[in-house]
């Protein structure tokens, strides 16, 4: 099972009180006794959803899942590694935009064990770099 590590990061290219989310980020961890999942595109998939839409990510250039710290560079998360998971090029993948006070949810969906649902809202206002927790 995977578990949340840290908090949701937006990237906005537009910023203010008519910001744009493009890039989500967060790190993910193993549970103290959970079997190693892959989290290589393809194998894992990211639903996205908001008010006006759905988007499995489950192609190449979708999202990364990158190992940070004491990894072993391969595309497992095993047990006391972190991967850092990252959405980029929303802009150009949704329409209408991730903008400002909106609700969307993230579903990890390894491809065994429980799927991980993240759900927060954008501020009334995005900064450059803004947490969502």
């Amino acid at each position: 099972t995977i578990e949340m590590k840290g908090a949701v990061i937006a990237t906005a290219t537009v910023t203010g009180n008519n910001g744009t989310v493009d890039t989500l980020t967060f790190q993910v961890t193993n549970t103290a006794a959970g079997e190693a999942i892959d989290l290589s595109v393809g194998n894992t998939i990211i639903r996205y959803t908001d008010n006006n839409q759905v988007h499995n990510l489950d192609a190449t250039g979708e999202f990364t899942a990158t190992g940070i710290g004491t990894d072993d560079d391969d595309s497992f998360l095993e047990r006391g590694e972190v991967f850092e998971i990252q959405i980029p090029g929303m802009v150009a993948l949704l329409n209408p935009d991730l903008t400002t006070d909106q609700t969307f949810t993230l579903e990890v969906i390894p491809p065994v064990g429980a799927v991980l649902f993240i759900q927060r809202t954008t501020p009334i206002s995005l900064e450059t770099i803004t947490n969502l927790d």
